[in-house]
């Protein structure tokens, strides 16, 4: 998998994971869409590979917190 699929690949499951956050309070779950939250900013903040996720997107979930 190139670069570009990588980073494709990843806006691609966290869209999917913000999807499912928004679900999950519009259903009055908002506990389980903080835990979404905090696995996605988990997983990017913590990687050592972060340099593949650095999509714009990405910063702005982050500065949220």
């Amino acid at each position: 998998m190139n670069s570009i699929e990588m980073q494709n690949f990843c806006k691609k499951e966290v869209d999917s994971t913000i999807d499912r956050m928004h679900i999950l309070c519009a259903e009055g779950r908002s506990k389980d869409a903080q835990a979404l939250y905090n696995e996605i900013k988990d997983w990017v903040v913590k990687k050592n590979d972060i340099e593949v996720l650095s999509l714009d997107y990405l910063e702005s979930i982050l500065d949220d917190s």
